[in-house]
């Protein structure tokens, strides 16, 4: 067991150092991991004839997964190489019970931070709300609901940047990391339930979470269960160090786009849903995501999206297409508050349609309304 123990740590840490992360103000970890890892894994996936389709390292993509294959076949040798050298055992654990704390406390912070200020669960976008429920995918379709809701996401951020910052403490870290195995328990289980692309990183946490939680039992056990958290500290200079390093990369991109809540974020002129008045062809519906992406729909079932590669508030957009590449252009009119005119020229085919549109009311959506009901009647 104490073998099993420790190859769950040595595991834990070394994903932790070749997984990339979302890191923000620490980006050149990631740049150097697709650096040295995007060759090793497009070479292990060639030599085991393992096809992909994906070229970077995107969440469970097929050479993402390939990296935590990487992390076990490193971690064997490691474990074996250690376990020959029984001076200084306990020094190792507690090297990896710090790092490994620092690791989940900043990634439960900058991951709690998300929700409270609605980046991770945003509201739906136009397309989505104006999606038929039976043609959403399941991780789209949560991934909706949750961001509908202000409090809750606030209610559980707050919580996993509370056991973030219980990580940190010696004597509530106990607190923290019986918080963190549950936080991270619901969350691999809402991954793999809903079929959402972080399943493999989830899990990674949990793993990181289950061995903390077991390095505090076994030292509970030979403190005969006091309530004492003393294990190798860090000085008072690097415990400074590491708090700021997370606050900063917490909260950087929050400070520099002075977004803290999206749901107020301003958004494009052009955003929202537009009904089209006199349909031509199959279009009866057009919607313009905030991200810079326009959606042409029929009866609630998306049709085409395509990318507006220049700023939305041009006369003039090039929109460009993902799966045929087309290249198309689009004119916005605005005749008055409501009433809107989209002319898409195809300047190859020398074709154009213009339709004519009545923007709705998203704010008007039942969705949107942030009540809540304290009776039924």
């Amino acid at each position: 067991m104490r073998s099993l123990f420790q190859f769950n740590g040595i595991f834990a840490f070394i994903s932790c150092i070749l997984i990339p992360f979302s890191w923000s103000l620490l980006w050149p970890i990631n740049e150097l991991q697709k650096f040295v890892l995007l060759p090793i894994t497009r070479s292990i996936a060639d030599f085991l004839g393992i096809t992909y389709t994906l070229t970077d390292l995107s969440s469970d993509s097929t050479l993402f997964v390939l990296i935590y294959l990487l992390s076990f076949l490193i971690s064997i040798p490691v474990s074996w190489w250690l376990s020959k050298r029984p001076m200084n055992k306990q020094k190792r654990i507690e090297f990896l019970q710090i790092s490994l704390t620092l690791f989940l406390s900043i990634v439960l912070f900058k991951y709690g931070l998300d929700k409270v200020f609605k980046q991770q669960f945003f509201f739906p976008e136009p397309n989505t709300l104006n999606t038929r429920l039976g043609y959403l995918d399941k991780d789209i379709l949560y991934w909706s609901t949750i961001g509908s809701s202000y409090l809750y996401n606030v209610i559980t951020g707050s919580l996993e940047v509370i056991t973030a910052i219980l990580l940190l403490s010696n004597k509530l870290r106990r607190t923290g990391v019986i918080l963190s195995l549950f936080i991270l328990s619901n969350i691999a289980l809402i991954n793999f339930s809903f079929d959402i692309s972080v399943k493999f990183f989830s899990l990674q946490l949990l793993i990181t979470a289950l061995f903390l939680f077991t390095f505090e039992i076994n030292k509970a056990d030979k403190k005969s269960l006091k309530f004492r958290f003393q294990v190798l500290s860090l000085s008072r200079n690097a415990s400074l160090v590491c708090i700021f390093v997370i606050l900063t990369e917490g909260l950087y991109p929050y400070l520099i786009n002075q977004n803290f809540n999206d749901d107020l974020a301003i958004k494009p002129s052009t955003y929202g849903t537009y009904h089209v008045i006199n349909p031509k062809g199959s279009i009866d519906q057009i919607c313009v995501h905030s991200d810079g992406f326009i959606i042409f729909m029929d009866n609630g079932i998306p049709l085409n999206s395509y990318r507006m590669s220049q700023n939305i508030f041009d006369k003039s957009i090039e929109i460009t297409g993902y799966e045929d590449h087309e290249h198309l252009f689009l004119k916005v009119k605005k005749e008055n508050n409501t009433r809107f005119i989209f002319e898409i020229s195809n300047l190859n085919k020398g074709k154009s349609i213009v339709l004519s549109t009545e923007k709705e009311n998203i704010s008007e959506y039942p969705l949107n309304k942030q009540k809540v009901h304290y009776t039924v009647d």
